[in-house]
């Protein structure tokens, strides 16, 4: 049973002037034993205990949602006692109780509310709900998502959901009316914590001790206080870079947000205190803390406890370069740190579900993790959260913003993309004919957002493409969303196909011929190869996309080699370009150049970011370096006179630093970063996967058992291995070189099949290019 029976402690909501603390709740009622069902949900975060145990399932229980749109419940199995049982609670704001960070406008949602609890307690003749419940303030003085949590450990009522407590100095809970979402049994993977990391060096300065983990990651810290004494008051920051030597959450913020990942914590005086918060996580490697004696400041006194959604890891990547396994490394770390229910931009400082990021990571994070049921989930909030005429926000969860900026046909896209990479994956079509209508909707709306061109002239567009200042890009925007619109009909015209929707089909097939012959008529110069805004991104994308003729390709090809000369030899790309330019490259039989402006030391690069102090992925390719003691080095850079920007573009930068961010930052593109520790640029790993080693999952979208392996043997490495699993199977698949030859070995399980096709001048020992995919080692002569 899905309790609609709602209660609240109180009506406050919380503000850093007059923060609320987290309510207690519990209910005592008689049983006479056996077996009972569970049921909980709440608009914030709960932490649930049973006869004085704690029985929560993850942090941040039961999901971060608009609960307007959807509640999501959890379920605990329970051995009730003969006799009296509690049921107990202690209530997080989450984002229903949202502060006023001045960039979301969470704090204004229609839904803002203290938070709200329902349950249901089911056995044998059993129903208990959360009407008449008992509430009192609890330790957690203070919690907020962004901001963290203050405790206060001499409020602790350690007994509180014991059965004989005396709760009569309680008062009753309030009766609130029910969220308006639709209430669902979650079926979406907890937080999980995954591996826990000890300092690497503790420093007293800056009248506290600095605490190093030497990575950037995301999760929460244990504290663990020795011989602490009553009162001791502790202030602990979290933060990914320094200044000074000394942890400094100003560097990598935007808002009001100085504030965040900020934890309190007054002790109650104890022989020794562990506290683990439940109510909030942090992106970080350092860590400031004040208020610890000298003796209490060990190593043991904090404990990096990574955590993210609980999924499988099913693809790998190795090769003989190192710089290239670094890479792969940091992209699956970050990947991990924005995974906490559904993919998130940051886990340090917005922790939003940015559409346009997981849209343009959608392949990558499927070829390494399984992450399906999250997906899934989130995908379904977005349908919910599509508004009555198409349009669709930057961000899901909202409440309105992000449908006036920070969205348009790049970000729009994860509707699609999300579904199409499962379906490629699973061969399941449940997601896509549960937003097929919302699909058609959105369709509809783009078309009739097109200019008088027939452009998509609307969104954002490359976003944080280097040499850039602030959110600036040079790609225009109406050359890019139109590109992504096409890419978006192509796949809605296979994914109406597989559910046999002719009519939606035809719609998404007769867009995409519209948006195709203006392009070529507005964007493309087919006589000179020339894509309009002369950028490597928009370059790659009509490549990539396979709009082109095949000698409009080549000549198209040549263009965008040009491009990467004039740019130094380096890749020039932003949110856009990094998904599309090394397999349009590859595509061309570039596949060596493609690793060579991914892996050089020379910025922009990824091999840039290892070279200069990267553990995890960064937002854009600013040219900063992380120096020892942990300070983020501005390295000053003049625009390219070869890329200055036009005037329009210019005016475009000027409106969006004005609408982003107050218009106070001013600097270079290159020389500031607003995170480090982002998700969207990592395609490589699918690229490393795909066009280095080969394995290619489903490229005909018919048969997700159907798996080919089309290798490119990249000059600088001596060997490259991956493995990919999918629910039919795993495929493990290295080559290596010997003399000039290579050796390919397969191994395969379950129901996978395919082709083995070799790259150009290469062959099997009996001469074909082409063998089946079945287990085994083939040496593969070089031609000539």
């Amino acid at each position: 049973m899905l309790s609609d029976i709602f209660v609240s402690a109180g009506k406050e909501l919380n503000t850093f002037k007059t923060p609320v603390a987290a309510p207690y709740v519990r209910k005592a009622f008689s049983a006479k034993g056996g077996k009972a069902t569970l049921t909980v949900t709440c608009s914030g975060f709960y932490r649930a205990f049973f006869n004085g145990k704690e029985i929560t399932r993850s942090i941040l229980a039961p999901y971060i949602t608009n609960p307007d749109l959807f509640m999501f419940y959890d379920r605990y199995e329970l051995e009730l006692a003969e006799g009296e049982n509690v049921v107990g609670f202690i209530l997080g704001n989450g984002l229903s109780n949202s502060l006023d960070y001045n960039v979301w406008q969470f704090e204004n949602a229609a839904w803002r509310s203290a938070p709200k609890l329902a349950f249901s307690v089911e056995g044998e003749g059993l129903l208990v709900e959360a009407d008449g419940s008992k509430t009192r303030p609890s330790h957690v003085i203070f919690d907020d998502f962004h901001g963290g949590e203050w405790i206060d450990r001499r409020k602790e009522i350690p007994g509180f959901s014991l059965p004989g407590y005396d709760d009569s100095d309680w008062k009753e809970v309030l009766s609130v009316q029910s969220p308006k979402g639709e209430k669902i049994l979650s079926t979406v993977p907890p937080i999980v914590s995954v591996k826990e990391i000890k300092p690497v060096s503790i420093k007293k300065i800056g009248g506290g001790h600095a605490y190093d983990f030497g990575v950037i990651t995301a999760g929460n810290m244990r504290l663990k206080l020795k011989a602490p004494t009553a009162g001791q008051k502790i202030r602990y920051v979290h933060t990914e870079v320094t200044k000074d030597g000394i942890p400094n959450i100003k560097t990598l913020v935007c808002g009001k947000m100085n504030t965040n990942q900020t934890f309190k914590y007054v002790a109650r005086g104890d022989e020794e205190e562990v506290y683990e918060p439940y109510f909030s996580y942090v992106g970080c490697r350092y860590l400031f803390v004040e208020g610890l004696r000298d003796d209490q400041a060990t190593e043991d006194a904090f404990t990096f406890v990574v955590q993210h959604g609980e999924c499988k890891e099913w693809g790998d990547f190795s090769c003989s370069d190192e710089v290239a396994n670094k890479i792969e490394k940091i992209i699956k770390n970050s990947d991990m740190s924005n995974l906490f229910y559904f993919p998130t931009d940051c886990p340090q400082r917005e922790k939003n579900g940015w559409t346009g990021d997981a849209s343009v990571s959608a392949e990558h994070l499927l070829a390494n993790f399984d992450i399906i049921r999250q997906l899934t989930a989130w995908v379904k909030l977005i349908v919910k959260t599509q508004r009555a005429d198409g349009a669709l926000p930057g961000i899901v969860p909202t409440d309105k913003w992000g449908f006036m900026w920070g969205n348009g046909p790049v970000w729009d896209s994860v509707m699609f993309s999300l579904p199409y990479e499962i379906y490629r994956i699973t061969g399941n079509k449940e997601l896509i004919v549960y937003s097929a209508e919302a699909m058609l909707k959105y369709l509809r709306y783009a078309r009739k957002k097109l200019n008088p061109e027939g452009l998509a002239d609307f969104g954002l567009t490359d976003w944080v493409q280097p040499h850039c200042t602030a959110s600036g890009h040079y790609a225009i925007r109406k050359v890019t969303s139109t590109l992504s619109l096409i890419e978006t009909t192509q796949k809605a015209k296979k994914m109406f196909d597989v559910i046999g929707d002719e009519e939606k089909s035809a719609f998404a097939e007769d867009m995409k011929n519209t948006l195709v012959a203006s392009f070529r008529k507005r964007c493309f110069n087919p006589r000179t190869g020339v894509v309009k805004g002369k950028t490597q991104t928009t370059q790659a994308y009509a490549i990539y996309l396979g709009i082109l003729t095949s000698e409009e390709e080549k000549k198209a090809l040549q263009v965008l080699l040009d491009y990467i000369k004039r740019d130094d030899g380096t890749l020039n790309v932003g949110l856009v370009g990094t998904r599309c330019l090394f397999h349009a490259l590859s595509k061309m039989g570039e596949s060596d150049l493609a690793y060579e402006l991914i892996t050089q030391s020379k910025y922009p690069s990824y091999g840039y970011m290892i070279a200069n102090g990267a553990t995890s992925l960064w937002e854009d390719f600013a040219k900063v370096k992380i120096k020892e003691n942990g300070d983020l080095v501005r390295i000053e850079e003049r625009q390219k006179l070869s890329q200055m920007p036009t005037l329009a573009v210019k005016l475009r930068m000027f409106s969006e630093r004005m609408f982003f961010n107050g218009g106070k930052h001013k600097e270079g593109r290159e020389g500031r970063v607003w995170s480090l520790n982002h998700h969207f640029l990592g395609d490589v790993s699918n690229w490393f996967k795909r066009c280095v080693v080969g394995i290619c999952v489903n490229d005909g979208f018919t048969d997700p058992t159907h798996v080919d392996v089309k290798p490119c043997f990249i000059d600088k490495l001596s060997f490259a291995e991956s493995t990919r699993e999918t629910p039919f199977g795993k495929i493990t698949v290295r080559w290596e070189r010997q003399g000039k030859d290579v050796m390919i070995e397969v191994r395969t399980t379950g129901k996978l099949r395919g082709m083995i096709v070799l790259p150009e001048g290469y062959s099997f020992e009996d001469g074909a290019t082409k063998k089946e995919l079945v287990d085994g080692k083939y040496l593969c002569p070089a031609k000539g």
